[in-house]
């Protein structure tokens, strides 16, 4: 190791151990951010991700248009409501999941069937 000229200090790195007591302090930090975004979400009409795929609003909508025309592509239903095709599908999926519909024939010229 290089010994430093008398009188002059090099900076020394120091590791240590980490704070069993901060655990506690970060825990509620993340605590308190995760109300605090729920209140600004809700004072802003925000809805979380989650939500937004789990909403019977969105799945009616769905589902409607499938009644007017049976044979509607998930892209042209994503357009029509403003969603992503990739949010259409994963609504697809849960609706067919619950037997709510079926797709029948081919992916393409196939069509949509609700099921009662």
């Amino acid at each position: 190791m290089k010994q430093s000229p008398p009188g002059t200090a090099e900076p020394q790195l120091r590791i240590d151990a980490p704070n069993t007591q901060d655990a506690p302090n970060k825990e509620a930090l993340a605590r308190e951010n995760t109300e605090r975004g729920a209140v600004v979400k809700a004072e802003l009409g925000l809805r979380g991700p989650r939500e937004e795929f789990d909403s019977e609003k969105s799945s009616e909508k769905i589902i409607r248009l499938i009644l007017e025309n049976p044979s509607i592509a998930a892209q042209s239903i994503a357009n029509q409501l403003g969603l992503t095709s990739r949010a259409i599908e994963k609504h697809l999926s849960t609706l067919k999941a619950k037997g709510r519909i079926r797709r029948v024939g081919p992916d393409k010229g196939g069509r949509w069937e609700v099921l009662p």
